[in-house]
């Protein structure tokens, strides 16, 4: 039987990517409409090929991601991975199988996208807006969240920005180590997770080295690429 959503599991479901970047008045908007569902060990919270479009995220207990009779992933709520939602490609690649008693929640992904694209949410009335909560002084900064901060994926709808999230790539580089050459054509779009980068060009072959810029951690480059 589903259960109304408490101020506890408001507090988790804050965490979860996109629906951090709702505002406050349309993230209680769809809290009010959300349910908490519970699946017992060895229940199913979707199976391969399914195909109805939700979000589906793990706030509690352990999910193992299955096909061909293969464990292919275990998601457990409250962890970095809970933040994504479940195996999100639709048809459902995958199955999803609960591993011991475990809370969850649907969101409709055409709500949310109603809710970016045209400013109207099925659950209010009202305008709606994205935000991206300040960060006080001394608190570790989460990169991601800072990320969403970017005019570029603002412009993103949430399913969209889901989608690319998933295809990130960690890449680590030593210090010294050259990432974008001048006047090569461009690759990649990079966001620095961790470390500084120095940005320099030179006029000519022959010419000094001038220095640009200094970036740091949530900063981007090779947006044109």
């Amino acid at each position: 039987m589903p259960f109304a959503v408490t101020e506890k599991d408001a507090q988790d479901i804050r965490r979860l990517i996109p629906l951090n970047t709702l505002s406050s008045s349309r993230f209680e908007a769809l809290c009010s409409e959300l349910a908490i569902e519970e699946a017992p060990r060895g229940g199913l919270l979707f199976k391969q090929g399914d195909a109805k479009n939700e979000l589906i995220y793990v706030l509690n207990g352990s999910v193992a991601l299955q096909a061909g009779g293969m464990e292919l992933d275990l998601i457990v709520g409250g962890t970095e991975g809970a933040r994504f939602a479940l195996a999100h490609q639709i048809p459902r690649k995958v199955s999803a199988v609960a591993k011991d008693q475990v809370r969850f929640i649907r969101v409709n992904s055409a709500d949310l996208n109603q809710i970016a694209e045209t400013g109207s949410s099925p659950f209010s009335s009202t305008p709606s807006t994205y935000e991206v909560s300040e960060f006080g002084e001394g608190e570790e900064i989460d990169w991601m969240t800072a990320l969403l901060r970017s005019r570029i994926f603002r412009r993103l709808s949430p399913t969209s920005l889901q989608n690319l999230i998933f295809k990130l790539e960690e890449v680590h580089v030593a210090a010294g180590q050259v990432i974008v050459h001048q006047d090569e054509p461009g690759d990649f779009f990079y966001i620095i997770k961790k470390g500084h980068c120095r940005v320099s060009r030179k006029p000519s072959a022959h010419a000094k080295e001038v220095r640009l810029a200094e970036l740091k951690a949530s900063d981007t480059f090779g947006e044109a690429a």
